[in-house]
């Protein structure tokens, strides 16, 4: 049980990480279907890719942080015996904690634009 919620952790937080790249790098042009889309993002470009580099960062922080703590599941599932109740829920929040955090940050920084 653990090997999985260690891969889903991973593929996660890989492809978090691969899709936050474009977003910090300023490559995705303002749209309807891909990037940081609020109502004060989606008013400008200026305010478009300044919410989408802070944005790919925080995601990029938390894809790379995901895959860390996914790669350590089975180390401290034998480590701290987590049976498999606690076991789900240490692999969820292994892959959900990173990603809330970068969206309250993310979603912090966007109102003050």
């Amino acid at each position: 049980m653990s090997l999985f919620f260690c891969f889903s952790a991973i593929v996660t937080g890989a492809i978090v990480a691969g899709l936050s790249i474009p977003l910090s790098l300023g490559k995705v042009a303002p749209n309807d279907l891909y990037g940081i889309r609020t109502e004060k993002t989606m008013r400008s470009p200026e305010a478009w890719y300044a919410g989408n580099a802070f944005g790919g960062k925080a995601l990029l922080v938390a894809g790379i942080t995901t895959i860390i703590i996914g790669a350590l599941i089975p180390i401290a599932t034998e480590s701290l015996g987590l049976r498999n109740g606690t076991l789900q829920l240490f692999g969820v929040a292994a892959e959900l904690g990173p990603l809330v955090v970068a969206v309250v940050v993310l979603l912090v920084y966007v109102r003050k634009l």
